[in-house]
């Protein structure tokens, strides 16, 4: 362990690439490290990987049923039949080089943080498992198998952040502040002040006018540097989750920020029963994009049944996803962003809801995806005891090469309708431009990241984050000791 005093690092964002980062940091042995990990959720740590509680609440009417979202730290008792779990961001994810498998997936693994899908799947474009050069991002191969945390994707985050409290908190080298957005930074000679928001003003989907009435603006102190993972930090000002960095010289994000974004919506539907029937056993589905999904009308990209992954049992619970199409049109349609008054706009149940809106359209062409894949238009579904969507402006980050031809710009934000993923290097465009990307960014001059896998060239998702994590951490460890003098003193 080095003798230098603690260098204090702040992790803006607590997902797969944020308590990487924090955990390599921590467990480094070549640099004495104090790290803070603010995260923007109420409920801890997870990001894009998030988990949803719900205890359902049945309204005077008894007509109509509604939930209201509680703690997803612990376990649940399986027959507690008022309590459903969805996950209801990222579904799952891949393995795809023996590094990120050796040093992270086997150990979760190995400590019951994570473990295999072993569900029944369909891939309605091709009918069968055969891996193709092209795949489609949802698309099921044979020859790629599929992980999941135990107990909900954000598990794995949650266990990462524990495990690093059981070490670190009682030498106070580490903490995790829960619904803290960071939405200011100041730079003071060579370290810098982060200013917050706390408690429900922070949250994403707080209505504009409650959270201005709530807003409480508090100082997290100063740190000597800043690991952004965030990946919504790069938006401009308007947006929520934009932590002020472009005010100290955070014009190294631009890359980031502009690079097209793949959106999406999810949909969580609860039944009375399980669906059952012989000709619909499937644990999950993955839909054609594009000119073949014409009968879904590009809606549903993907559905799968929660209780069929590790650590659940209850069946009745499924996650439906949109295709990006369908979401961009939506966005185009209800803005992220006032026209008028340039605010942020939150998603509201109203909207989310409504007979038009993101939860009863993915439920309908759920139910006539599954009558169709029966041959039966008669087929009956059980009861609806919840529903509920959800916006993800950012889901992931367009995968390389990116083909301008899918594009479409809202209020100066670029999407990708139709995102598709290639074998790595597979043409020569891809390659050159796959190039131009790091596994993080960094300012020359300052001890300034960005990470995740809106850094990488990597294919999206947990794997891609976990790597720029863990790498933008061991650049900072390098770079560190210049910010000292040879007498253990802060350079001024």
């Amino acid at each position: 362990m080095t003798n230098k005093p603690a260098a204090k690092i702040a992790v803006i964002g607590g997902g797969f690439s944020g308590v990487s980062a924090a955990k390599e940091l921590l467990d480094n042995q070549d640099v004495n490290a104090v790290v803070h990990i603010f995260d923007q959720g109420g409920r801890g740590p997870g990001g894009r990987s998030s988990h949803r509680r719900i205890k359902v609440c049945e309204q005077e009417s008894g007509s109509c049923i509604t939930g209201i979202v509680i703690p997803d730290d612990d376990r649940i008792n399986p027959n507690d039949s008022e309590v459903l779990d969805f996950d209801h961001g990222c579904q799952f994810f891949r393995v795809e080089s023996e590094e990120f498998k050796n040093e992270y997936v086997n150990k979760w693994i190995n400590k019951g943080f994570a473990a295999k899908w072993n569900g029944k799947f369909l891939n309605t474009k091709s009918k069968s498992n055969d891996l193709n050069d092209e795949i489609l991002f949802f698309g099921f191969s044979s020859k790629c198998e599929m992980y999941c945390g135990v107990g909900g994707m954000h598990t794995i985050c949650r266990k990462i952040v524990s495990e690093c409290e059981e070490v670190y908190c009682k030498e106070n080298k580490f903490k995790c502040f829960r619904a803290t957005r960071v939405k200011d930074i100041l730079r003071k000679k060579k370290q810098y002040e982060l200013f917050a928001t706390t408690g429900k003003a922070a949250l994403h989907d707080t209505a504009e006018s409650e959270s201005k009435i709530l807003e409480n603006t508090v100082s997290l102190g100063l740190f000597d540097g800043i690991i952004i993972t965030d990946a919504s930090a790069s938006f401009e000002n308007w947006h929520r989750a934009s932590c002020g960095i472009r005010r100290i010289g955070g014009d190294f994000v631009n890359e980031v920020s502009k690079r097209p974004r793949v959106p999406l919506f999810t949909c969580m539907v609860a039944f009375e029963k399980p669906i059952s029937s012989i000709d619909f056993d499937y644990d999950g589905i993955s839909f054609d994009l594009g000119k073949g999904a014409k009968e879904n009308n590009n809606i549903l990209w993907f559905a799968c049944c929660n209780g069929s992954k590790p650590g659940f049992s209850d069946k009745r619970c499924w996650t439906l996803v949109s295709t990006p199409e369908y979401c961009i049109n939506e966005i185009q349609r209800e803005t992220m962003q006032d026209k008028i008054t340039g605010e942020f706009k939150p998603q509201t149940n109203e909207y989310l809801n409504g007979p038009l809106g993101p939860s009863q359209t993915m439920f309908k062409a759920f139910q006539n995806q599954v009558k169709k894949i029966t041959g039966n238009t008669n087929f009956l579904f059980p009861k609806v005891i919840y529903i509920q969507s959800q916006r993800w402006g950012s889901a992931f980050p367009s995968p390389l090469p990116i083909h301008k031809s899918h594009l479409r710009e809202i209020l100066g934000v670029t999407y990708n309708l139709l995102p598709r993923l290639q074998k790595i290097e597979k043409t020569e465009e891809s390659y050159r431009e796959r190039q131009q990307w790091k596994d993080f960014v960094v300012h020359d001059e300052q001890l300034l990241y960005y990470a995740g896998d809106y850094c990488s060239s990597r294919q999206p998702g947990p794997e891609a984050a976990v790597l720029s994590g863990v790498a933008a951490a061991r650049d900072l460890i390098t770079r560190i000791d210049g910010y000292y003098d040879d007498t253990g003193k802060r350079k001024l």
